[in-house]
């Protein structure tokens, strides 16, 4: 049996110390804000009033778009924030 050393978080520390920048991709941003603001619209959707609805159809329509033709506009209007690497909002 090999007894493992339990991991630490020192690594991302070090990283940082160095230099180097420890920031989410752009694709992970994408994800995480069109997760939120979905959950925001079936909420007050539910909630609130039932137009709240149509946010989660709108962002639904951009998903299938961005697959369709393979450009993001979420993610091209993420590029345009600070910190973020200037991106086309190609997802290929």
């Amino acid at each position: 049996m090999i007894d493992k050393e339990p991991q630490t978080h020192a690594e991302p520390a070090q990283a940082r110390a160095a230099g180097e920048k420890n920031q989410i991709s752009l694709q992970r941003q994408t994800y995480i804000v069109i997760g939120i603001l979905l959950l925001i619209g079936l909420a007050l959707g539910a909630w609130a009033s039932e137009w709240w609805l149509l946010l989660p159809v709108v962002l639904s329509i951009g998903m299938l778009t961005a697959g369709i033709f393979g450009v993001c506009n979420m993610t091209r209007f993420l590029s345009w924030l600070p910190g973020n690497p200037k991106h086309s909002g190609d997802i290929s």
